[in-house]
C-alpha cells in the first residue's frame, strides 16, 4: 500500500512540476511563435500548459488569427519504445512551433512550407527512447499529421463542421445507394420482361401447327401426342419423354404450360385447374419448388417460396377488397379560390443530357410556381436553370436519368428539308400519347424577318410549344413555337427556333450537347427516341395569377380551356 501511495504522489508531483514549469518564448515570426517548455503526453496526446495556450492565443489574436499546432502520429517500428512513468503519462522536453492562421488547412500549409529545423517536431531523448533526431515527412516513423488548435471556440466550430460533413457524406452515400437500388430494380424488371417474352415466343413456336408424334418414340423431338385417356401433350421430347418446353392438357381440364424434364414439370411454368386455381412459378421433379404465385378462386393471391409442393416461406398475401357501392352525393357548388395552385397550362420539352437537362420554350414555363414533367407515368418536378426571353428558350433540369437523349445538329436546317415535329398538342385532351407531324422547311426566316427562326408547313397546335423539330437522323434542328404570329393574321404557318440559336444559348449557360448522328435512323429507332426523349410539361400556378396573365395583352401562354 505504501509503495502504491508513493507512486500516486510521485505522479501528482511530476504532473504539477511539468505544468508549472517555466515557459520560454524562443522566437516570434509573422505567422508563428516558437516556445520551449516541458509537456505531458497522455496516450500520446499533448496536455498543453495553460501558460502556453494563453501566450499563443494572445499572440495570434493580435494578428486577428487563430493559434494552431501540428501533431504527428508515429508508427513506432524497429523496436523503438516509449517508457511510461507512474502517472501513465510520458514527459518530453519539447521545442514546439505554434502557427497563427485563419484555418486548419492554412496552418498545415505553413508547416509543410517551412523546411527549417525549428518547424520540425523534435523528440528529446532523455532516456525515454533510443531515437535521437527529428521526425520529418520523409522519416519512416511518420504517420498522419493532425492539426490542433489552442482556441476552444474554434475547436468547437471544427467539431460542428466535421459533424455536418459526416452527415452530408452519409446522406450522399444513402442517395447513391438508393439510386443503385433503383437502377438494379429497373435492370431486373427488364430481364424479367425479356425472359417472359422469350418464354411466350417459345410457347407460341411450340403451339403453332404441332405435328402428330409418329414412329419410334425415342426419336420424337417436337410433336403432339394424345393418350387414350384423353390427356394431350404438345411440345418437345427427348428419349421418349416429355422434355423441354411443352403444354400438357389433362382430360379433366387441368393444364400445365412450361418446362419439362423426364416426363415431370421442371423449370418455370404455369399450372391452371378448372375451379379457377392458378400457379405461376418454378417447379422441380413434378412439384412446386422455388418462388411462385398462387391465385385462388376467391381472389386470394399468395407469393411464397415452395419446397416439394409445400409453402416454406410466405412472402406476400393479398385478399380481395370488398367494395361498397358509393352513396350518391349532391354536387357542391364550387367557387374559385384565387390562392389555390392548379395545373394551368401545358407544353412539351425534350432531354438533351443524361443528367436530366431539358429544353423547352420560355413561354411554357413563364409565371409557373412549379413546373412538372411526366416521366414513366410519374410526375417529377423540374427546376428552371436559365431562360432566353428574347428567343423564347428555357433550360430545365429534373432529378432523373432519361433512357434517350436528343443530339443537336451542327448546321441549321436547309430550305425544303424534310422535318418531323414531336410533342403533346392540345395537352392530353385528345390522348396522353406522344404525337408527331411531318413537313418541310418552307422559309429560312420566321415571322417579321426573324432570322433566329425558320418557317415550316408541319402541323403545330397549342401544347406543341417547346417540342423537338428533327430530321430523319434524329438530330434536333429546331424548337417548336406553336401558333406564333396567329394574332397578327398569319394562318397555317408555323415556326421553329433554329438549332444555332439554341446552341448559342446553351453554350452561354455551360450546357453541351451530344454530337449529331451521321446516319439516318429507321422509323422504329426514331419512334423509340421520340417516345423516350420527349416529355409532357405542366405549369402550376395560382388561380389569381392565371386571371392576371390572361388579362395581359401580350400573353403567349396556352392556358387550359376551363380558365379561358
Amino acid at each position: 500500500m505504501k509503495k502504491l501511495l508513493g507512486i500516486v504522489v510521485l505522479g501528482l508531483l511530476l504532473s504539477t512540476s511539468v505544468n508549472a514549469a517555466k515557459v520560454k518564448v524562443k522566437e516570434k515570426g509573422s505567422n508563428y511563435i516558437f516556445i520551449k517548455n516541458k509537456r505531458i503526453y497522455n496516450k500520446l496526446e499533448p496536455v498543453l500548459p495553460s501558460k502556453v495556450i494563453e501566450i499563443v492565443n494572445d499572440y495570434c489574436s493580435s494578428k486577428n488569427l487563430i493559434g494552431f499546432y501540428i501533431l504527428v502520429k508515429g508508427r513506432f517500428t524497429d523496436g523503438i519504445k516509449i517508457r511510461q512513468d507512474g502517472t501513465g503519462a510520458t514527459v518530453f522536453n519539447f521545442r514546439y512551433r505554434y502557427f497563427c492562421a485563419a484555418s486548419s488547412k492554412e496552418a498545415l500549409s505553413l508547416f509543410h512550407a517551412d523546411q527549417s529545423i525549428k518547424s520540425m517536431i523534435k523528440i528529446y531523448p532523455g532516456g525515454l527512447n533510443s531515437f535521437n533526431g527529428y521526425l520529418t515527412d520523409k522519416s519512416q516513423l511518420i504517420g498522419d499529421y493532425y492539426v490542433k488548435t489552442t482556441n476552444k471556440e474554434h475547436a468547437k466550430k471544427i467539431k460542428e463542421e466535421e459533424k455536418k460533413q459526416r452527415l452530408a457524406e452519409q446522406k450522399k452515400r444513402q442517395e447513391e445507394e438508393k439510386k443503385l437500388a433503383e437502377k438494379r430494380k429497373i435492370e431486373e424488371e427488364k430481364k424479367r420482361i425479356a425472359e417472359e417474352k422469350r418464354k411466350k415466343e417459345e410457347e407460341k413456336r411450340v403451339a403453332e401447327k404441332p405435328k402428330k408424334c409418329q414412329g419410334d418414340i425415342n426419336k420424337w423431338t417436337s410433336c403432339s401426342y394424345t393418350w387414350s385417356n384423353g390427356n394431350k401433350y404438345v411440345g418437345e421430347w427427348k428419349n421418349g419423354k416429355q422434355h423441354g418446353q411443352g403444354i400438357h392438357t389433362w382430360s379433366n381440364g387441368n393444364k400445365y404450360n412450361g418446362e419439362w424434364k423426364n416426363n415431370e414439370m421442371h423449370g418455370y411454368g404455369t399450372f391452371t385447374s378448372t375451379p379457377g386455381f392458378k400457379y405461376v412459378g418454378e417447379w422441380k421433379n413434378g412439384h412446386k419448388h422455388g418462388q411462385g404465385t398462387e391465385t385462388y378462386p376467391d381472389g386470394r393471391i399468395i407469393v411464397a417460396i415452395f419446397e416439394k409442393g409445400e409453402i416454406v416461406k410466405k412472402i406476400e398475401e393479398k385478399r380481395p377488397k370488398i367494395v361498397e357501392k358509393p352513396k350518391k352525393k349532391e354536387p357542391k357548388k364550387q367557387t374559385p379560390d384565387d390562392n389555390k395552385i392548379v395545373a394551368a397550362a401545358s407544353g412539351t420539352g425534350f432531354f438533351v443530357s443524361k443528367s436530366g437537362h431539358i429544353i423547352s420554350n420560355h413561354h411554357v414555363i413563364e409565371g409557373c410556381d412549379t413546373t412538372k414533367l411526366t416521366f414513366k407515368g410519374k410526375e417529377v418536378v423540374a427546376d428552371v436553370l436559365a431562360v432566353d426571353k428574347m428567343n423564347d428558350l428555357a433550360i430545365l433540369k429534373a432529378n432523373l436519368v432519361p433512357d434517350k437523349v436528343y443530339p443537336v445538329a451542327t448546321e441549321d436546317a436547309g430550305l425544303l428539308e424534310d422535318i418531323i415535329i414531336a410533342g403533346y398538342p392540345l395537352g392530353k385532351k385528345v390522348s396522353a400519347a406522344i404525337k408527331t407531324s411531318k413537313g418541310s422547311v418552307t422559309a429560312l426566316a420566321g415571322y417579321g424577318d426573324n432570322y433566329s427562326e425558320f418557317q415550316t408547313d408541319a402541323a403545330l397546335n397549342q401544347g406543341n410549344s417547346g417540342g423537338p423539330i428533327m430530321n430523319q437522323k434524329g438530330n434536333v434542328i429546331g424548337v417548336a413555337v406553336a401558333n406564333y404570329g396567329k394574332k397578327a393574321g398569319v394562318e397555317s404557318f408555323n415556326f421553329g427556333i433554329k438549332s444555332s440559336t439554341l446552341k448559342t444559348f446553351a453554350s452561354a449557360n455551360g450546357l453541351t450537347f451530344l454530337p449529331p448522328n451521321n446516319r439516318e435512323l429507321s422509323n422504329k429507332d426514331l419512334g423509340k427516341l421520340i417516345t423516350d426523349g420527349t416529355v409532357y410539361l405542366e405549369c402550376y400556378m395560382t388561380v389569381a395569377k392565371i386571371k392576371r396573365m390572361i388579362a395581359e395583352e401580350k400573353n403567349r401562354k396556352a392556358f387550359f380551356s376551363e380558365y379561358q
